[in-house]
């Protein structure tokens, strides 16, 4: 069996954000003797700057948290902050790219009261480069700049169909950093991971689909309940096609009848074939065209008369953001 390029192994690791993964791994087999000692260090390297990025994440969102705790707010918290604190997972093993907390939409002008209030840089419009139809960034006042994302909602309205009160009513306790927060139901979880893909027009990181098998193996775990709640919410046909991708990237984890239950998608895999790539790591071609981009959400789109208001950004301002950005804030 032909040995995998070193460079190659290494640039691939980079791209797929699995740097700091594969060094815990290769390091807890004892086995890092398989990799030669240039890429041996640039994954300790990798790994050590994951550990401080992440510390730094998480201690910025203690401060979140307790500024929201002291507003009567209890957000959820969402992606790598969940998983990392769901499965007790070292710091230096996952990369948080920013923090991620979901609140109630009636507590979303308190929320960012609260935040301005402890510090932190709200935006100064509702159409600045760091809203989205469901959360905004918001920047910390230290001396390194992190951001927090605050979401009312964890898909886009219009696209789908949730009220995110039913989020919180199956949320499970979690801590972080001892501090009491909530955290998405498996099935939500999974939902939401399968969906984020799309959103994110199918990308090569594979942390998500590590996070997607980790839930999968919970007791309770189901993934017919899996489906039944992507159709709920109408996003089954972007969770058929990410579990198409997952398929195709992890066989073993997610098997062919897994896959199936999501559906076949004939019809959408058929007119989205000119787009079809051939590497064994993307599912489409040229995601970064802002075209593709248009073409793929269209496509995922449930249901035909869907798709004018998935296809705006906003739709209008929500009556639980109305105000938001009038909050007193500290000047950067």
């Amino acid at each position: 069996m032909q040995q995998p390029d070193p460079d190659v192994l290494a640039r691939l690791a980079l791209e797929c954000d699995i740097q700091p993964l594969l060094h815990g791994r290769l390091e807890s087999a004892g086995r890092l003797d398989l990799i030669p000692e240039n890429f041996r260090e640039s994954l300790a390297a990798a790994r050590h700057k994951c550990r401080m990025d992440n510390i730094l994440l998480l201690a910025e969102a203690e401060k979140a948290i307790d500024a929201l705790a002291g507003a009567g707010v209890m957000p959820v918290v969402l992606k790598g902050m969940d998983i990392i604190h769901r499965y007790g997972m070292d710091f230096d093993l996952r990369r948080m790219d920013d923090m991620d907390l979901l609140v109630p939409t009636g507590q979303v002008k308190d929320s960012m009261a609260a935040l301005a209030a402890a510090g932190w840089k709200l935006p100064h419009r509702i159409y600045d480069s760091n809203w989205a139809p469901y959360h905004t960034g918001l920047e910390s006042s230290g001396p390194i700049m992190v951001y927090l994302e605050i979401h009312w909602n964890i898909i886009q309205e219009g696209r789908y169909r949730l009220d995110p009160a039913d989020l919180f009513a199956r949320a499970g306790k979690l801590e972080v950093g001892g501090r009491p927060v909530l955290g998405l139901h498996i099935h939500d979880l999974a939902v939401h991971t399968l969906l984020h893909h799309v959103s994110s027009h199918f990308h090569r990181k594979l942390k998500n689909w590590i996070d997607l098998h980790l839930l999968s193996m919970e007791d309770g775990f189901r993934w017919e309940s899996v489906v039944d709640r992507a159709r709920e919410w109408g996003g089954l046909p972007g969770a058929a096609m990410s579990m198409r991708h997952a398929g195709r990237l992890f066989p073993n984890w997610f098997p062919e009848e897994v896959v199936k239950l999501f559906g076949p998608e004939r019809l959408r895999s058929l007119a989205l074939k000119p787009l079809a790539s051939t590497h064994p790591l993307d599912m489409y071609r040229k995601t970064s065209s802002r075209l593709v981009e248009m073409l793929l959400s269209a496509a995922m789109v449930s249901k035909p008369w869907r798709l004018p208001a998935a296809m705006r950004m906003f739709r209008g301002e929500p009556d639980y953001l109305r105000g938001v950005l009038d909050v007193d804030q500290h000047d950067s």
